[in-house]
């Protein structure tokens, strides 16, 4: 039967129908709202080169095998965005596959269903007249020109990249993507404008640790019922308790709060080298070499860096306290002043790839119950850094908190509950913040509402390094209601109300 549609040419109208069917799929999958006319225009371009056999099928085989590997990637993430494009940039093998453990397997159906649709339709004979074909390339023209002559109508520019046809919005965006990604790097590889108030600091030796991946509402500290922060719990300082961070994924997340953006090269690094601190980044993150990430290259300008993966960002998964050496090195140290920052693995996704397949406390799911593990390990590490400056007998400060949250995916299937980045739920930006230091005699919290946008501040209140730039508007380290503290930015590098998004629940 399947030999007789693709050879019968009475079935010619039905051989549309599905090639109309498989570009509304593609376009889907690779994000686009499918739409009649884009459809109709591509499947017009299919009429016109059916008989150029090789043409024809390499169409449909390029865009069935993009859709097909974007599709998972679209249901979780959305259109091609500045996340995706520095996810895909600086992903390792290692990560990729943790990626593609993360994806819902019923996902993968629909990619394989995709693939062997286009693979279908690449047998297809269309046979028909040369009016016929002057009219369908007449049709495919129009929808790929109508956009680019309306901008120029509008603003003087004729740009045949701004047709509306998915399969070139497509390239388009991921390529803007990755243009944004690339300014990144050159704003951050410019000169620093600060200007430090000559003040003196309350403290001698700065110690900031960057988690990764870690939601507060999976933290006993923050009323979470397995106890996995027996750290925090206990220690004298300043607990946030409605803390967000800037972004859900690292990249935007960090650039917002660790530089005065879009000045990028205006760092807490390049703020606190100024004043005269002698800076550390010690990093088990990041990389070196020709996969740089802008976190690295920032980190790269501190007086000494140091990253575990040595070999590169492709190298094999480390453990945090590997760290730990590093760290106490530093502590120990002889400058006057210094400005520590550690930046850790944590929580990343896979967890269980963080805790070596191990966690003490069933919840859920095996991998829910290594991200418990892996915030206790986490807890664990800052109490040892915490040891260590109280062994120094220096005036000392320590600051923690997580670079973004994450959101649960796999919620009709508990027993294989997953945990990955996302930007559609309050709990991907909802993540610890917590300061102590050598003078602390008692726990205290901040109830006023947070965001890691306006980290800069904290950061100037926190370390007393100041510069005339920074917005002291709002005293951050205080319970004072302040404005503009709930905007987060979403995977499209777009201001959005934090209050306004759902909640993401276990089920």
């Amino acid at each position: 039967m399947i030999k007789k549609l693709i050879n019968d040419d009475r079935n010619f109208l039905l051989k549309i129908l599905l090639l109309i069917i498989l570009f509304s799929l593609i376009h889907y999958a690779m994000g686009y709202p499918p739409r009649l006319n884009y459809t109709a225009g591509i499947v017009a371009l299919l009429i016109v080169i059916n008989q150029l056999r090789i043409i024809y099928s390499g169409f449909i085989i390029i865009f069935a095998i993009i859709a097909a590997l974007y599709f998972p990637i679209m249901l979780l993430y959305g259109t091609p965005s500045l996340t995706i494009a520095t996810s895909v940039t600086y992903t390792n093998l290692s990560e990729a596959i943790e990626f593609i453990s993360n994806i819902p397997y019923y996902l993968y159906a629909g990619s394989l269903f995709i693939l062997l649709f286009g693979f279908f339709c690449t047998t297809f004979k269309l046979k028909t007249g040369n009016k016929t074909k002057i009219g369908a390339f007449i049709t495919f023209l129009t929808f790929l020109l109508y956009g680019p002559i309306k901008d120029y109508k509008e603003t003087g520019e004729f740009d045949i990249l701004n047709s509306g046809y998915p399969e070139i919005k497509f390239v388009k965006d991921f390529n803007s993507a990755k243009e944004e990604t690339n300014k990144l790097f050159s704003l951050l590889a410019q000169t620093d404008d600060f200007q430090p108030n000559n003040t003196a600091t309350p403290f001698d030796t700065y110690v900031m640790v960057i988690g990764e991946s870690a939601r507060r509402d999976f933290m006993h500290v923050y009323g979470f019922p397995i106890n996995n922060t027996p750290f925090m719990d206990s220690a004298n300082g300043i607990l946030f308790n409605h803390y967000i961070s800037a972004a859900s994924s690292t990249i935007p997340s960090l650039t917002s709060s660790l530089t005065q953006a879009p000045k990028l090269a205006n760092s807490i690094i390049a703020l606190a080298k100024k004043w005269g601190f002698t800076t550390y980044w010690l990093s088990n993150q990041g990389a070196v070499g020709i996969y740089d990430t802008p976190i690295a290259s920032m980190g790269k300008k501190a007086d000494h860096s140091f990253f575990l993966k040595r070999a590169g960002y492709n190298s094999k998964e480390i453990n945090d306290n590997e760290l730990l050496p590093q760290i106490a090195t530093a502590i120990k140290a002889p400058q006057a002043k210094k400005f520590i920052i550690v930046h850790l693995i944590g929580s990343h996704s896979r967890a269980c790839a963080r805790t070596n397949d191990h966690y003490e406390t069933f919840y859920k799911s095996e991998e829910i119950s290594c991200y418990i593990q892996s915030i206790k390990n986490t807890d664990q590490l800052l109490a040892t850094i915490h040891q260590y400056l109280t062994d120094s007998k220096s005036k000392w400060t320590m600051i923690y908190f997580s670079d973004h949250g994450l959101g649960f995916v796999n919620k009709n299937n508990p027993s294989d509950l997953k945990l990955t980045h996302n930007d559609q739920y309050r709990q991907d930006y909802e993540v610890p913040l917590f300061i102590s230091s050598y003078n602390f005699n008692d726990q205290q919290y901040i109830t006023a509402a947070r965001s890691g946008i306006n980290f800069l501040t904290l950061f100037s209140e926190w370390s007393g390094i100041d510069d005339p730039s920074i917005d002291h508007s709002c005293h951050m380290i205080s319970n004072d209601i302040c404005h503009q503290q709930n905007s987060v930015i979403d995977f499209n590098n777009k201001r959005i109300d934090y209050t306004k998004l759902p909640s993401d629940m276990a089920p």
